[in-house]
């Protein structure tokens, strides 16, 4: 009896541990959601691109990668500038309409009709090419199952072991990043403005929550004699009163690259009541991490505006919020599970 109940507690102390073992495992990633990575270039055309890679996280395993990218054309700015916007949809969205293959020789099809698709989704069969956002599928499908350090490219930078994928490797490295951004925990939802990529980020914790919340955008500039797009070095939060929403008036206009015309700057915005775009973008995350993103849509007007009484958080908000609201619901929707 006595060996019997050595044995027993031998095998409860032994479970006791296996189960400690199990609840203590640490996660290879912060939190299961879906998290991004993003890359901003240049088109051969000198427009604006945005590189976008999401990985999806369940059960703290990679489930699912999603490559695409944003492109843009030529409009025109204030005055009648040269300038570029994104394109309503990314390649992903367009499918067949995008026409990786339509300037072929023996292409050209009429892609804005269903005709004309069908007869290019033919071309493409008979000729054994892939339209892009199939080859993106073969990409996605071989990081999920051989990992993305298994991507091997050729000397000008094409997949080079993916069979039927032609495509150039811009995503690999901002897959990595994904991942990256999975284990710290760092979490991204974009949307686009004209030209400006806009951005909702947080950090996650283990059961999906958000610790903190930022808001940021990135802009550019269009060489008027070339018509060549450029990206700023620096986002807005990061030039904070560098970025001068106010400096254009009247009675501003200092110097913001010296520290003498930012203190000027700073004096000016609050003898006038006002608020650097900052000191603006910081109220909203702040209100939406404190309240949710649900609560304030209400304040948003037809115009995208914050519309609010005296004495409400984001009463002083005069910037446009629609599409940091739609980076801010994308982001709370990707983990809300």
């Amino acid at each position: 009896m006595r060996k019997f109940s050595q044995i027993f507690l031998l095998f409860l102390v032994l479970a006791l541990f296996m189960f400690a073992g199990t609840a203590c495992k640490k996660r290879t990633y912060a939190a299961d959601g879906v998290f991004t990575a993003f890359e901003t270039k240049t088109t051969k055309s000198g427009g604006p691109e945005l590189v976008i890679v999401e990985v999806t996280i369940e059960n703290d395993k990679i489930t699912k990668f999603n490559i695409d990218t944003v492109q843009s054309y030529k409009t025109t700015g204030r005055g009648g500038s040269k300038a570029w916007a994104f394109n309503t949809e990314s390649k992903k969205e367009k499918g067949y309409k995008y026409g990786m293959h339509n300037n072929n020789p023996d292409a050209g099809f009429d892609l804005d009709t269903q005709e004309g698709i069908n007869d290019y989704k033919k071309y493409l069969k008979d000729n054994n090419l892939l339209e892009w956002f199939e080859q993106a599928e073969l990409v996605e499908k071989f990081w999920l199952e051989k990992g993305v350090d298994a991507v091997k490219v050729d000397d000008e930078g094409y997949f080079d072991n993916i069979a039927n994928v032609t495509i150039v490797d811009n995503y690999t490295k901002v897959a990595k990043k994904a991942i990256e951004n999975a284990k710290k925990g760092l979490a991204i939802a974009l949307a686009i403005n004209g030209s400006d990529v806009v951005w909702a980020e947080a950090k996650v914790d283990k059961n999906g929550k958000f610790t903190s919340l930022k808001l940021d955008t990135l802009q550019g500039d269009t060489d008027q004699e070339t018509g060549k797009f450029t990206w700023h070095a620096k986002t807005k939060q990061q030039k904070q009163y560098e970025y001068g929403m106010h400096n254009d008036k009247e009675d501003a206009g200092f110097d913001l690259n010296t520290q003498e015309g930012i203190n000027d700057y700073k004096k000016y915005l609050k003898d006038n009541n006002k608020l650097e775009w900052f000191e603006q973008a910081n109220i909203i995350s702040d209100f939406v991490l404190k309240n949710g993103v649900n609560k304030l849509e209400p304040f948003i007007n037809n115009n995208g505006k914050i519309e609010a009484n005296e004495g409400d958080a984001v009463a002083a908000v005069t910037i446009i919020v629609s599409h940091y609201f739609k980076a801010l619901t994308k982001l709370y929707d990707n983990f809300s599970k």
